[in-house]
């Protein structure tokens, strides 16, 4: 799969996760029921291999040899979205009741370790690519990358949020211990740094040249 290929199959992926995610906050009860986590776990899960797919072709396809702290860290972001997608096929084999749920249960802290490095790893890609692009002018990727950028600031702030409710109240809720008027006013953040990082998939993507059919 080229990268462009790999490009469309992110844009699908993210737009998979923030349905999903959204929807599951919407109605919680809903999504609650075990047939339905399956279906969801399962497309996450493979959406989380989507992006990781990206990075990896990125690092391959698209950096130069001399660009090594861009190289760098779209090869740590490859192996971050990676990790994401791991924690998505955690949840998918406790939900499908297999035999590992014990062990799992007893990795409950990676599911708030491992977004926030993973967070921190796509906000460090955005700022080193910023640095490749910052001085092109009028181009639509750049300010694509600024806004991802901003949005990426917006996740690491809500991540780190998640951090500190698990290590003071051993949840995972972003509510557990605050007003629920913080979380409904963080919200339209939330969703503004998913959209910023979806928008520089699709700029990106239509910077790309075709894929040859040769």
């Amino acid at each position: 799969m080229k990268l462009k290929q790999a490009t469309l199959a992110a844009i699908i992926a993210l737009c998979v996760i923030l349905l999903t995610k959204t929807l599951a906050t919407l109605f919680p009860v809903e999504f609650g029921q075990q047939n339905v986590a399956r279906v969801t776990i399962t497309l996450t899960a493979l959406a989380g291999l989507a992006v990781a797919h990206f990075y990896y072709r990125f690092y391959r396809d698209y950096t130069r040899a001399d660009q090594r702290g861009l190289r760098r860290v779209s090869l740590l972001a490859a192996v971050a979205a990676a990790a994401m997608a791991v924690l998505y096929i955690k949840g998918f084999l406790i939900v499908y009741d297999l035999s590992v749920i014990d062990i799992l249960e007893r990795m409950r802290f990676l599911d708030a370790i491992v977004p926030w490095l993973a967070t921190a790893i796509y906000l460090e890609f955005f700022i080193v690519l910023w640095g490749e692009v910052k001085n092109r002018e009028n181009s639509r990727l750049k300010n694509a990358v600024r806004l991802a950028l901003i949005g990426s600031v917006v996740m690491i702030a809500e991540r780190t949020l998640m951090l500190y409710s698990y290590h003071q109240f051993s949840a995972f809720d972003r509510t557990a211990g605050l007003p629920e008027s913080v979380y409904t006013a963080a919200i339209p953040f939330i969703l503004f740094a998913a959209g910023s990082v979806l928008y520089f998939f699709v700029v990106f993507y239509g910077e790309l040249r075709p894929v040859s059919t040769h």
